[in-house]
C-alpha cells in the first residue's frame, strides 16, 4: 500500500512515523554483523533523512511558521536540517571505503536523534503546531502525497542507473 492509498493521518503522526522509521534503521545498523547490510542501511538512513528534511522544509515548516510566527523554532529546525544535509553529502561522497564513513553515519544518527527530541519535546515544534490553527489533517495529506512523489522519483532514478 503506497502513501496515497493510506487513510489520512495528521501531519504530526506522519512526521513522527518518519522519525521512528529512521530510528529503526539506525537500530538495525548498530546491530548488524554484515558489512554489506551496514553499508546498505547507511545509505537508506541518508535517503530517509534527506526525504524527511525535504518534506519538512517544503510543507511542514512553512505552514508552521505562517500559523505560529515561531521564527526561532523554525530557524533552529532549518539549521538542524542543513547540518544533517552537509553530513549526508560527506557520507555519500566518501563512501564506505573511507575510514570515517561508519563514524559519520553514527554522528548523523546522533544529530537526527537530537533533532527529533527538539521537535517532539514538550513545547517543541510539534506541540506548538498542535496548539495552532494549522489544519494538521490537510497538511498530513499534503505530506503523504509529496512522499509518494519523492519515492516515485527515487524509484525512477534507480531504474535509470
Amino acid at each position: 500500500m503506497n502513501d496515497s492509498e493510506r487513510p489520512a493521518a495528521d501531519a504530526i503522526d506522519v512526521l513522527k512515523a518518519d522519525h521512528r522509521e529512521v530510528e529503526d534503521r539506525f537500530t538495525e545498523f548498530q546491530s548488524t554483523n554484515s558489512l554489506m547490510r551496514e553499508e546498505a542501511l547507511a545509505f537508506e538512513i541518508c535517503d530517509a533523512i534527506r526525504m524527511h528534511a525535504e518534506i519538512d522544509e517544503e510543507i511542514f515548516y512553512p505552514a508552521f511558521l505562517e500559523a505560529t510566527h515561531e521564527e526561532y523554532k523554525h530557524q533552529e529546525a532549518m539549521q538542524d536540517h542543513q547540518a544533517m544535509r552537509d553530513l549526508i553529502d560527506e557520507i555519500e561522497h566518501a563512501g564506505p571505503t573511507e575510514d570515517m564513513f561508519f563514524a559519520k553515519v553514527h554522528v548523523l544518527c546522533d544529530m537526527f536523534t537530537h533533532h527529533v527530541k527538539e521537535e517532539e519535546k514538550a513545547r517543541g515544534i510539534f506541540f506548538e503546531a498542535q496548539h495552532s490553527p494549522l489544519d494538521l489533517d490537510a497538511l498530513g495529506s499534503s505530506i503523504q502525497a509529496r512522499k509518494s512523489q519523492l519515492r516515485e522519483a527515487g524509484a525512477a532514478a534507480d531504474r535509470l542507473v
